[in-house]
């Protein structure tokens, strides 16, 4: 997508899976992707979409991790370290609300990507000075870690990604990706 600054997150629209929902981080929008077509569109930006610096980093990051489920789209900012959602229309439209925060990181702790359940908990990548792991978040907003370790630990680095297994057998095991 040649107008995109730094595309991140990515989710098909429920009801309308030919368009893809595309979050580029560096604009702190949502482009839509017509897989039939190949036409891009920015469709949705909010404040809580926004890049802001991060002071212990060179990077200025925005919307980062994103899901649709059930008429609401869920996603991630890294650097306002926050997990929100905004109602979404079928075709993957911003319904006219704006976008509202379920959780924020605590202790400095950041948010990337993240696995939704079908009941609409969530489990974050998030890391921290000091610690990185896996947070579970309900949708009621109430979080805790589920699993950490040591941020910098030479055995397993900061997670970036989660996401659920697509077979029978694994559909209730959580795996996640890290970035070393």
């Amino acid at each position: 997508i040649p107008s995109a600054a730094w595309l991140n997150g990515l989710t098909p629209v429920p009801h309308s899976p030919h368009y893809l929902l595309v979050a580029d981080c560096a604009a702190g929008s949502l482009l839509r992707l017509d897989t039939r077509t190949g036409c891009v569109e920015t469709v949705i930006s909010d404040p809580l979409f926004a890049p802001v610096p991060d002071p212990g980093s060179n990077l200025t990051l925005g919307i980062n991790g994103v899901h649709a489920l059930g008429g609401w789209l869920y996603f991630t900012n890294t650097n306002q370290r926050l997990y929100g959602r905004l109602a979404i229309t079928r075709e993957g439209l911003a319904v006219g609300t704006p976008a509202e925060v379920i959780a924020r990181g605590s202790d400095g702790s950041t948010f990337d990507d993240f696995a939704l359940r079908r009941d609409g908990v969530a489990f974050l990548a998030t890391g921290s000075e000091s610690l990185s792991g896996i947070e579970k978040i309900t949708a009621a907003g109430k979080g805790r870690m589920v699993a950490s370790w040591e941020y910098g630990s030479l055995s397993i680095s900061q997670p970036v990604s989660a996401v659920f297994g697509q077979t029978r057998r694994d559909q209730g095991i959580l795996y996640f990706a890290t970035a070393g």
